[in-house]
């Protein structure tokens, strides 16, 4: 039978119960399998299963004399967490430190411990990571004034690069391996109308003109999910593919931005296809906020982190040129409609 401890504490004679998990070892979200029922006799300590939040699956009873194959029961799940504590049955002699050591070794000697990954957690804090990453990378070309227009910016490791079509794109002072573009537009519409547009996976098509084919691989929750894109671009009629795996979250921090974003990440429903490389996108998205005095008009954002890989040089050169421009695509789309 597999425990699932969150929480664990020590009852000493004349001292107040203290968690024995914060000070000695992490138990919180990892399994324990219980091989014998040695494991805690060997300290004069029991188990108090009464303390569990919800009843088990099955049941256990420390006194009977069953084998290892009665307590384990391979892929088995608890419908909760079992709360447990040790109670010491040691006098007011005892050398509490030393009692203490044999339970952490009681543990790590009869105990298997093996890490759960909860899917849903995990996409959940790479999509939270990936929106702070991207707030933190274009934290400077936010307060560039697009109304007055200057060649010689350059801010951390950002510089002005071009501006084309309303756009005004950014590239990093420095040569990188994973490459780096920036675009920054105004959009005639309010930040909720421009929101629903870029957070919708399956719009991407008509303002992206890379994105081939979308699929949603995994609904996380209602504000993150994971996606496969085939994105393709053709130069000089030489065509080349590639796609991506990541997870995509949604949210609206305080004072109103908006951030969509995205970061590659690795999902058993969406394996590598040995005919079409695979790129690894760092965090990139939207970042949009309502301009200054004017909420009908919306600033827009777009980062692009991605390690290319082995792509030509004229590939890559075209890919940096044209992912700023799908702000001026996002634009058309929305006057459009």
């Amino acid at each position: 039978m597999e425990l699932n401890i969150q929480a664990l504490t020590v009852d000493i004679p004349g001292i107040n119960s203290f968690p024995v998990v914060e000070n000695l070892f992490s138990l919180d979200g990892f399994p324990w399998t219980r091989h014998d029922e040695s494991l805690l006799i060997s300290t004069g300590c029991s188990v108090d299963y009464d303390r569990s939040e919800k009843m088990l699956s099955s049941t256990m009873d420390v006194g009977d004399n069953e084998t290892d194959s009665d307590y384990v029961s391979q892929h088995s799940t608890l419908e909760s967490s079992l709360t447990s504590s040790f109670v010491s049955t040691m006098t007011d002699d005892t050398d509490y430190l030393s009692m203490l050591g044999s339970v952490e070794t009681c543990i790590s000697e009869y105990m298997v411990q093996e890490p759960i990954v909860n899917n849903k957690i995990h996409y959940q804090t790479i999509g939270n990571q990936a929106a702070a990453d991207l707030l933190a990378q274009v934290h400077s070309i936010r307060d560039y004034d697009l109304e007055k227009p200057n060649p010689k910016w350059s801010m951390g490791n950002w510089r002005y690069f071009y501006t084309d079509n309303e756009v005004t794109v950014f590239q990093t002072r420095k040569k990188e391996r994973v490459c780096k573009i920036a675009g920054v537009g105004i959009i005639k519409a309010n930040i909720d109308f421009v929101y629903d547009i870029v957070r919708d996976p399956f719009r991407r098509y008509q303002y992206d003109s890379m994105a081939k084919k979308m699929r949603v691989v995994e609904h996380v929750n209602n504000t993150t999910r994971v996606i496969h894109i085939l994105m393709e671009t053709t130069r000089c009629l030489l065509k080349q593919a590639r796609d991506f795996c990541y997870v995509s979250t949604e949210r609206i921090e305080d004072g109103g931005v908006h951030v969509v974003a995205g970061r590659s990440v690795e999902h058993a429903n969406c394996l590598p296809s040995e005919k079409i490389p695979r790129l690894k996108a760092h965090a990139s998205g939207f970042v949009l906020e309502p301009c200054k005095g004017n909420p009908r008009k919306t600033k827009v954002i777009y980062l692009l982190q991605v390690d290319l890989g082995d792509l030509p040089e004229t590939i890559v050169k075209l890919v940096l040129k044209k992912q700023p421009m799908a702000i001026s695509r996002l634009r058309n789309l929305i006057e459009k409609i």
